[in-house]
């Protein structure tokens, strides 16, 4: 555990009023930091009731189980998918980004943020319009977008969606293919970047989870912190597999709490003396030292079986 740090603004190099206090809250472990803290202190983890598991989806994606009193937790190298980020026509979460997808019977529906006209698409569009691919079987479980002659089988009425390429193909989600330069594609190979980052994320949750000793039926709650954590739809989460199936009522998004948890640190002594105790608390489990982890990695980036 790395302890609080107290200093003034002058001595860290913050441009404001030089004799300002700063504190800077205790890390749990090397890649759970002071900003887990406080999304530990703002969802009141440690004091409350029940089970709940608690992700900060992001990157680096942190995750904290509480069962009962006792709290776990550990770190899981996502990448950046979630944020849009070195994905074709990937985005942050801005005017013009698909948000939303929602594929029919005939059609391929997106929502735009401020409806504006699609230049990309960003994290929570990318997790719906998986989930939807997924759940219409274009998208197989293993992660594999179906070629277009499969489609024609089993999803005829988006089979002249899928473009053939060299890569494993995509799937146009707005605009026809008869216009390339104007259309929203995703492309195989960033289906599989996203299966990669949730695979991450959701061995860390299983394993936490088999440390603990506890199943999805024993959780109260699930929590997604984080500005991805806020858009992403509780049931696309389940649906890719990002998160247990606690059904969507159960997953609830809070936001920024690290932002919220120094807040609290900055107002509240009583704040900061919860943040100090934390990380006593927590036991830190890690990932590269679990037996088999590349087996329980390998399980956890399929998506699951559409219902």
């Amino acid at each position: 555990m790395v302890d609080p740090i107290t200093a003034t603004a002058a001595e860290v190099g913050l441009d404001v009023l030089p004799s300002a206090a700063v504190w800077v809250s205790p890390n749990v472990a090397s890649y759970v930091g002071g900003d887990i803290v406080g999304m530990m202190l703002s969802a009141n983890l440690g004091r409350r009731r029940g089970n709940v598991l608690a992700i900060d989806v992001g990157t680096n994606g942190e995750i904290v189980l509480q069962k009962g009193r006792e709290l776990f937790a550990t770190a899981a190298p996502a990448g950046p998918a979630f944020e849009g980020a070195e994905i074709s026509q990937g985005m942050r979460a801005a005017p013009g980004a698909i948000e939303r997808v929602r594929i029919g019977d005939d059609a391929i529906e997106v929502d735009v943020i401020e409806n504006a006209e699609p230049v990309g698409i960003c994290g929570s569009g990318l997790v719906d319009a998986v989930a939807e691919l997924v759940r219409t079987g274009l998208v197989t479980p293993n992660g594999r977008l179906l070629w277009q002659e499969e489609a024609e089988e089993a999803v005829p009425a988006h089979a002249d969606r899928i473009i053939p390429d060299q890569t494993g193909g995509a799937i146009v989600l707005h605009g026809t293919s008869d216009d390339p330069d104007a259309t929203i594609k995703l492309h195989s190979q960033y289906i599989r970047q996203l299966q990669l980052a949730k695979g991450s994320i959701r061995c860390g949750v299983n394993v936490l989870m088999h440390h603990a000793g506890l199943t999805a039926n024993d959780l109260d709650e699930v929590i997604l912190a984080g500005a991805f954590g806020s858009y992403i739809d509780p049931a696309g989460a389940i649906a890719i597999g990002l998160v247990p199936d606690v059904g969507p009522e159960a997953i609830r998004a809070v936001g920024n709490a690290a932002g919220h948890g120094a807040r609290m640190c900055l107002l509240s002594l009583t704040a900061r003396v919860r943040a100090m105790d934390l990380p006593a608390r927590v036991s830190y489990v890690e990932l590269s030292a679990v037996p088999d982890f590349q087996d329980e990695f390998a399980v956890a980036m399929g998506f699951p079986a559409p219902s």
